[in-house]
């Protein structure tokens, strides 16, 4: 049967599982299906967010949050630099950068003196991404310090060089997960193989391959239910522990889908809570559209938390996207209109802010995670 996807990434994931004895971990199957070089989701030259993708974000339901965001940014740099002062701005993971542009245009048009401070340096591992950004943030120029991979100098150098306010939208769910499931009373770590049969990837169980797990699920007090399948974001706390060894002063915000450890390993979730997205159909099956589609995992924001205390942060607050919305005054920028035309900018405007702020929406589901150092 031929397998739907990407025939080439296929086969490089094959010879992998060869090299390994027959099967590799989930974490790096998805690894290699979002961030193969050549043929990964993220890193291939094809729209992923927006009408022509497979998902949106938040940016994409007009400016509110790159508004809210702006504000968070004012306020951060004033406070820590009340004498004045340059400082950076850093966005990690912009995808086509116009959340930038938003957060961008909010500074330079309501925060002038700030904004004549600061410096932008974007941060993402798609080549692609970066040529976009580079285009939406052209009348920028001159504000743009860079626009780099994780892996170039300028990131350090610029995290180390003064106070910096970091923001991240969508990017800790982006990382690969293990998946675990609790078989016999034990928790084992579900891998991927290949079934010749059927030509197609399957499922398997093996022992935990990370010794981190183990520790992590007994940190959380994680006590996962016969059967139960659940996955640990290893990639999104390595991370969090990397930018605070990295940043010497600074304020952070990430914004992302997900929940508190004892709510995403409740009993009630059974299935764990990793999805899929392709053409902006969700389903469960990581195994179909292999480098085609989205994978991605709900937010472990209480792991989260902890390895962002072990990194040095402070004053780590998680509020939902609805709470971080309001408290940065986003109700104040509905706008009155006594028009009938629901294409009017003022209507727009107005309509993107409610779905912003409805709880079934993306209010609830959307948490924000800010914490400061230094």
């Amino acid at each position: 049967m031929a397998h739907p996807g990407n025939q080439s990434l296929i086969e490089r994931i094959r010879a992998l599982m060869e090299q390994c004895g027959g099967a590799i971990p989930f974490a790096q199957y998805m690894n290699m299906c979002l961030y193969d070089e050549k043929d990964g989701y993220y890193t291939k030259e094809a729209a992923k967010v927006g009408k022509d993708g497979d998902f949106y974000t938040s940016a994409y339901v007009g400016t509110a949050m790159g508004w809210a965001i702006a504000s968070f940014i004012a306020e951060a740099a004033e406070a820590a630099l009340s004498g004045g002062g340059a400082f950076t701005v850093m966005e990690w993971g912009g995808g086509d950068g116009r959340l930038a542009k938003a957060v961008l245009d909010t500074l330079a048009e309501q925060y002038p003196q700030t904004y004549e401070r600061l410096t932008f340096v974007s941060v993402d591992t798609s080549a692609y991404h970066r040529m976009l950004q580079s285009d939406a943030l052209d009348a920028y120029r001159g504000k743009v310090e860079a626009i780099v991979s994780p892996a170039d100098p300028a990131v350090g150098e610029a995290l180390s060089r003064g106070f910096t306010v970091l923001y991240a939208n969508e990017l800790l769910d982006a990382f690969p997960v293990h998946r675990l499931r609790k078989e016999g009373g034990e928790v084992k770590e579900i891998y991927v193989s290949w079934n010749e049969e059927r030509g197609a990837f399957a499922e398997i169980t093996g022992p935990v391959s990370d010794v981190r797990i183990v520790d992590m699920l007994d940190r959380l007090s994680v006590r996962l239910q016969e059967g139960q399948t659940a996955e640990l974001n290893l990639g999104a706390t390595e991370w969090i522990r990397n930018l605070g060894s990295a940043v010497v002063r600074g304020a952070v915000a990430l914004i992302d889908y997900g929940d508190v450890s004892s709510e995403l390993y409740a009993s009630h979730r059974m299935e764990g809570t990793l999805v899929c997205y392709r053409k902006h159909a969700a389903h469960g099956d990581p195994y179909v559209w292999v480098g085609e589609q989205d994978m991605t995992a709900h937010v472990d924001f209480g792991l989260c938390r902890l390895s962002a205390l072990e990194a040095g942060f402070t004053d780590v607050e998680l509020r939902t996207q609805k709470q971080f919305l309001v408290e940065r005054g986003i109700l104040n920028r509905l706008q009155p209109h006594a028009g009938t035309d629901p294409f009017s900018p003022e209507a727009r405007n107005n309509r993107a802010i409610r779905q912003l702020l409805l709880s079934d929406g993306m209010s609830e589901l959307f948490k924000v995670m800010t914490m400061r150092k230094g």
